[in-house]
C-alpha cells in the first residue's frame, strides 16, 4: 500500500481514498487551500474534495494508480499471467498499472523461472 493512499485512508476515510484513486490515479494534482464550486477536485464529489483539501490544502500530491503495494501488484500480475486467459491490457487494467509494467514484470519473471532448475 502506498504512503499517499495510507495517509488518505487514515485521515480522510476509505471512501474518499478510493474516490481520489478512481478520479486521479496516476496523476499529480494540486490541492488548493480552500474549496470552490469550480475546483477540478469536485469530479469525485464535493464531500470528498473538501476532505482532501482539509488534509493536503495548498500542496501537490502524486496519486498512486491503485491501493496495492508494488509487491502485491507484481504478485497479482504474475498470477494473472500464469492463469493464461487474460491479455496484457486486461492484466494491466486489473492490476491498476501500465501495459509496459506488465510486460516488464512478466519478462523478469520468465527469466528468473528459466534460471531455476527443476527439483524433480
Amino acid at each position: 500500500m502506498s504512503d499517499v493512499y495510507r495517509t488518505l485512508r487514515d485521515h480522510c476515510g476509505h471512501e474518499t481514498a478510493e474516490a481520489v484513486l478512481r478520479a486521479f490515479g496516476g496523476l499529480e494534482i494540486y490541492v488548493p487551500v480552500k474549496w470552490t464550486a469550480e475546483s477540478p477536485l469536485n469530479i469525485m464529489g464535493e464531500h470528498h474534495a473538501r476532505r482532501l483539501i482539509e488534509l493536503y490544502g495548498v500542496g501537490q500530491i502524486t496519486v498512486p494508480r491503485s491501493s496495492l503495494s508494488r509487491r502485491a501488484r507484481t504478485r497479482l500480475i504474475i498470477d494473472l499471467k500464469a492463469a493464461g486467459h487474460l491479455t496484457i491490457n486486461q492484466i494491466a487494467r486489473q492490476a491498476g498499472c501500465t501495459t509496459r509494467w506488465v510486460r516488464r514484470v512478466v519478462e523478469i519473471s520468465n527469466r528468473m523461472d528459466s534460471r531455476q532448475g527443476s527439483l524433480f
